[in-house]
């Protein structure tokens, strides 16, 4: 992830996470705090889309994952990957 991602996660989410976004509410919160185009504030939702950091509620409403838990995820990910290699 990029340092331009986790600042946009981090706006929009938080380190807790459980917040509900409109999509066009959260692309336009992005390109007015980062100074984004909204070709890439949408990529960037994309992305999270793709690493399931948000979850799509229904057809416009996005639900925000935990960052804490999503770091926990890779950890354990991590941890599982190295313990097959010993």
């Amino acid at each position: 992830m990029k340092k331009r991602e986790l600042v946009a996660y981090y706006l929009l989410c938080g380190w807790e996470g459980g917040r509900t976004w409109n999509i066009g509410e959260a692309v336009d919160y992005l390109i007015k705090e980062l100074c984004l185009s909204r070709k890439t504030a949408i990529n960037i939702i994309r992305r999270f889309k793709r690493l399931e950091l948000l979850n799509q509620r229904d057809q416009v409403s996005l639900s925000c994952v935990g960052f804490k838990s999503y770091l926990e995820e890779i950890v354990k990910n991590y941890v599982c990957l190295r313990k097959r290699r010993c």
